[in-house]
């Protein structure tokens, strides 16, 4: 079986110092509404609108195949970077962002707090969260290789891997107030790492 990812970047050479990611596969029987065509979409969607007035250099978007079987897709992302020595200086990863009532925020440190400042900037509601347990995302391949991350998700995980993660369920609100936030993070960490 082969899975595959899907990048974009303002050039065929330029780096990645901020990624943005997430995965567009699903598991069998789950239509995958939710988990997770919802970050891809976000994803997606941020990628046009930064590339409105041309892509900024250094950063990237990807969506990952092969999460649901093992983060695959991200981990041979991680591990090519890794090996060519560029590394993003931070990564953003979207997954089940379309169910909810508050954004929520997986991560540690300074990018962690960058992500609620930049809901609170915006007015909307934001909440530190940790993943449920014997779960994981794309973003922890980056953690493996040593790269700040940040995971924004909706929170609702009710639905996901079954047959009820289906399109009509998915809040355009929550997906709004994810791409928003994401969007003003992105542009905040773009400006951190012009600054050196």
């Amino acid at each position: 079986t082969k899975a595959l990812n899907v990048i974009a970047r303002a050039s065929a050479d330029s780096s990645c110092t901020v990624l943005v990611g997430g995965h567009f596969d699903s598991v069998p029987g789950a239509p995958g509404a939710n988990d997770n065509a919802s970050g891809a979409a976000n994803v997606i969607e941020l990628a046009r609108a930064m590339a409105a007035d041309g892509l900024d250099e250094g950063l990237c978007f990807a969506t990952f195949g092969a999460e649901e079987s093992g983060l695959y897709g991200s981990k041979a992302l991680a591990a090519r970077l890794s090996e060519e020595g560029s590394l993003p200086k931070f990564m953003l990863n979207l997954d089940v962002t379309g169910i909810g009532d508050d954004v929520e925020v997986i991560g540690n440190g300074e990018p962690a707090e960058d992500a609620l400042q930049a809901a609170k900037g915006l007015d909307i509601p934001a909440v530190s969260a940790q993943l449920p347990p014997n779960s994981g995302s794309d973003h922890q391949s980056f953690i493996d290789a040593g790269v700040p991350t940040v995971f924004l998700t909706s929170g609702d995980f009710a639905t996901i891997h079954s047959p009820q993660d289906v399109a009509q369920d998915i809040s355009e609100t929550m997906l709004d107030q994810i791409g928003d936030t994401s969007l003003a993070l992105i542009k905040a960490w773009l400006v951190q790492v012009a600054r050196g």
